[in-house]
């Protein structure tokens, strides 16, 4: 009897069988619902509510891949080691890869978008008004509900809002999950 190979162990991440329900960019963000009811932006809607520039928003995916396990994190790892960490995000990137249409796209799940946001609003070495003023908005008035609206996603449904019931710390999920619950859901229109 024929044996398989053996494959090393690897952090890199293979891309996911898992389809996009719903990707648009809405005022300069992409955003998008995966078919499993996750929220998520790409790393170019994430650089732009970050106020930040998408090479940076890579070099801290990388930084987060390179240090995953180790304790020898300083600077901003320590900061997103910590922060994500403590709200249970143990994953060995900070995205998942989608492959849709025969391009691959990265897409940033809520509580790591909720890291980079607060990052650049309170940690980062130069103030990022941009950040700040989107980390102000987003627990609050612009929760997940109205920011997936123009994607089509209006409540009824539960699906999407389990799916980003992921955090405890004050964000987009929790808003969104507390206002889904009091309305009774979403659905897909």
């Amino acid at each position: 009897m024929a044996s398989s190979p053996r494959l090393p162990a690897t952090y890199k991440q293979l891309p996911l069988d898992l389809g996009i329900e719903v990707e648009k960019d809405v005022n300069g963000i992409e955003m998008g619902v995966l078919e499993n009811g996750m929220a998520y932006l790409t790393q170019s809607g994430l650089s732009a509510i970050c106020g930040a520039a998408r090479s940076t928003i890579q070099e801290i995916t990388n930084e987060w891949e390179d240090n995953f396990g180790l304790d020898l994190q300083c600077g901003r790892s320590l900061y997103f080691s910590d922060y994500l960490r403590q709200a249970g995000y143990d994953e060995p990137t900070l995205f998942m890869e989608i492959q849709r249409n025969g391009s691959t796209h990265y897409a940033y799940p809520e509580l790591v978008c909720m890291a980079f946001i607060e990052f650049f609003a309170f940690e980062a070495q130069r103030a990022n008004d941009t950040a700040l003023l989107n980390f102000r908005k987003l627990p609050g008035t612009a929760s997940i509900s109205s920011s997936m609206t123009p994607l089509g996603i209006h409540r009824s449904s539960t699906r999407a809002a389990a799916a980003l019931a992921s955090s405890n710390r004050p964000s987009l999920a929790s808003a969104a999950v507390s206002a889904t619950h009091a309305m009774g859901g979403w659905s897909r229109q």
